[in-house]
């Protein structure tokens, strides 16, 4: 894992958040086939919302940093389309 952003209700001052969106971006070279089923399920979309009330949405840095920038920009907006924070987590 190379980044992490928190973003959505929870990176707000909403006094109770229903769920936590992250958008993470892994490794050039990550893959999902070598992981455990409980891992795969964190970044299968819909396993992990039912699982753990999480929306993951992730990329690996192959993209390029031009695309990752797009997609913190769509995350920017809220769904009323306003402006939202995005907060990146630092380990």
């Amino acid at each position: 894992m190379r980044r992490i952003y928190l973003f959505g209700s929870f990176a707000t001052e909403t006094p109770v958040p229903n769920d936590v969106d992250l958008f993470v971006v892994m490794s050039q070279d990550f893959t999902t086939a070598l992981l455990s089923q409980a891992l795969v399920d964190v970044f299968t979309h819909d396993m992990c919302r039912i699982g753990y009330n999480v929306d993951v949405f992730w990329v690996t840095e192959a993209v390029g940093e031009n695309q990752i920038e797009a997609v913190l920009s769509v995350f920017s907006v809220n769904r009323n389309r306003q402006p939202q924070p995005i907060l990146e987590v630092k380990r």
